[in-house]
């Protein structure tokens, strides 16, 4: 799955993308609500000057293993084709960057599996991808309907929410996907970053330190753990969490120089999070 960039500026903000449970016990998720002041829809409390939000999408959750990208799935539109094969289909097109037609495949593939509420969460996932909210969220309330726990769905709720404006409502969508699903990392992930960019580095901190609990081969973890510590003054800290993030992810190469470089310095710095920071090629989402 590929980050979406959001057409209506005033809902550009960002979007933040399961894995079974642990039978191990989880840490506990911090009950924190994010430091945002009361917000008129559908825009969003400016941040401090000095901090600049991301437009780029939130990464949500794992490659779902049926997913295949081959020239034979992406291309196969036999009319004897199964519901799952028209699912996995849409999937494969969703992954290849064809949004109108995985848009239009997994439509069909709601239509002909009436209780498959997975077929619905990636269909809100594709419409968020081109940017139609009422769209996302028309998906994500039918997969509701069909199961209330089904731990992704909030993940994607907790998205569409964010990019609608609705911190404070995002934020529970994030917790109770994790809460549904504790060893799944991407929730925490996405509660930190919704932190950060409200300005809350040090709650932010707590969740992203979680979600690496859970994954520490999670880059795009470690790349928002840089940008926390940067953000509360931990030049150091910074540097080696983004070193983490580009050793795993060559994408966040440029992170890890100017942290780096801001390292063997002890000048306070203003924090400006750009856009390209936060945002990774989200091929992500089962």
């Amino acid at each position: 799955m590929k980050t979406s960039a959001l057409k209506t500026a005033a809902l550009g903000t960002l979007v933040l993308f399961a894995a079974a449970c642990s039978d191990d016990p989880a840490p506990p998720i911090p009950t924190v609500t994010p430091s945002v002041t009361a917000e008129p829809q559908p825009s969003v409390t400016p941040l401090p000057a000095t901090f600049t939000e991301p437009s780029q999408p939130l990464v949500e959750d794992e490659s779902p293993p049926e997913v295949t990208t081959s020239e034979a799935a992406v291309e196969d539109t036999a009319d004897d084709a199964t519901p799952y094969e028209i699912y996995t289909r849409g999937l494969a097109q969703w992954k290849s960057g064809e949004l109108e037609a995985a848009e239009a495949s997994l439509e069909q593939a709601c239509w002909k599996m009436e209780n498959f509420a997975r077929a619905r969460v990636n269909l809100a996932r594709v419409r968020l991808e081109r940017g139609d909210l009422d769209g996302a969220r028309a998906a994500i309330d039918e997969a509701l309907g069909i199961d209330e726990d089904f731990a992704p769905t909030y993940n994607v709720l907790g998205r569409i929410l964010l990019a609608a404006g609705d911190r404070d409502a995002a934020f529970e969508a994030f917790r109770r996907s994790a809460r549904l699903d504790p060893s799944n990392p991407w929730p925490l992930n996405n509660m930190g970053y919704a932190l950060l960019v409200a300005g809350d580095p040090a709650s932010a901190a707590e969740y992203l330190e979680q979600a690496l609990e859970r994954d520490d081969r999670l880059a795009v973890a470690w790349n928002n753990l840089a940008l926390v510590r940067e953000r509360l003054g931990e030049g150091s800290a910074a540097a080696d969490a983004a070193a983490r993030a580009s050793a795993l992810d060559p994408r966040y190469a440029p992170v890890a120089q100017r942290l780096a470089a801001l390292a063997v310095t002890t000048a306070p710095r203003a924090v400006t999070i750009a856009a390209h920071e936060n945002a990774i090629d989200a091929t992500h989402g089962p």
